[in-house]
């Protein structure tokens, strides 16, 4: 009825509709491989932010291990007194890692801990300890920076 049977299509018409059906198949698939490699890409850098380990927290880790070393190591010790004592007769007591260390402050019985980075001091924390169950236990009560 509507149909003009008498004409007919010219010859390169219907490769132009394969070529353009095609051309949106790639583009659809190149799309799905990008968003594939970047959740690839995230998930990565998630992985490896997990497992970094922070230089503050390095230091922070060794000298309060150094300091539990030397504790254990050369002072009997029943209560916190004994551990007072005993820093009370050192002249001048440090324990150095890197360029950071950590001391005994006499005047408010508490250890700190300064860290240098880049020759500049960076932050200084205070710690507190006690004595429970014949283990040292270091708690932070301060922290500047």
């Amino acid at each position: 009825m509507f149909w003009d049977r008498t004409k007919k299509a010219k010859k390169g018409f219907v490769l132009i509709y394969a070529i353009f059906i095609g051309l949106i198949c790639v583009l659809i698939s190149i799309t799905c491989y990008n968003m594939e490699t970047l959740v690839k890409s995230s998930n990565m850098s998630n992985y490896n932010s997990a497992f970094k380990v922070e230089d503050i927290q390095q230091c922070r880790e060794n000298l309060l291990t150094k300091l539990n070393l030397y504790i254990n190591g050369s002072i009997e010790y029943q209560s916190e007194g004994d551990i007072n004592k005993h820093f009370l007769n050192l002249k001048d007591f440090r324990i150095y890692y890197e360029k950071s260390y950590i001391y005994y402050d006499k005047d408010n019985d508490i250890f700190k801990l300064e860290y240098i980075i880049n020759n500049k001091p960076y932050r200084e924390e205070s710690y507190e300890y006690k004595i429970e169950k014949g283990q040292m236990k270091y708690g932070c009560i301060n922290y500047s920076y």
